[in-house]
């Protein structure tokens, strides 16, 4: 019974850097989502509030494609740019 053969245990540093990988990769996720979500909301800021949702919402859903299709609607069709609010929190 268990001749020549070892239990191999994960070693720190791999289990360690996979955790830490899944928890970096989803943080950046959640950033893009919000900053999808924030050129959303300011671009569509004087629209009705349902459609300012239902838009926030597809935006934070399909955040890549969004974020894509509101470059290429500024540098490549030369549309106009949102304004965006400028917030101070701690001042």
């Amino acid at each position: 019974m268990g001749e020549g053969k070892k239990e191999e245990r994960p070693k720190f540093v791999s289990s360690y850097l996979k955790t830490f990988s899944k928890y970096f990769l989803s943080m950046v996720v959640l950033i893009v989502n919000l900053l999808a979500v924030s050129i959303a909301l300011n671009c569509n800021k004087d629209r009705n509030m349902i459609v300012r949702a239902f838009i926030a919402v597809f935006a934070f859903v399909f955040s890549l494609p969004y974020l894509f299709i509101h470059f290429v609607r500024i540098v490549i069709f030369n549309k106009e740019r949102c304004t965006f609010d400028n917030v101070t929190f701690f001042g």
